[in-house]
């Protein structure tokens, strides 16, 4: 039962679903605490076009590749 459930885990669709939910995650969670991001207190993100152009330009990047 365990090398069943081991092999799915191992297999190329489980990884790929994996990889898709956390960029999936993480881009949601960038595009609400993004602008709270700040370097010596410039708040680089702090646009949501600037943030949102990042995200598209990422999932772009993830479905062309």
């Amino acid at each position: 039962m365990f090398k069943k459930i081991f092999d799915f885990v191992k297999s190329r669709l489980f990884i790929t679903a994996f990889l898709l939910c956390c960029i999936f995650l993480l881009s949601i969670l960038f595009w609400f605490w993004g602008s709270l991001v700040a370097f010596n207190d410039i708040y680089i993100f702090s646009s949501s076009f600037l943030r949102f152009s990042i995200i598209l330009i990422i999932w772009l990047i993830v479905f062309l590749f």
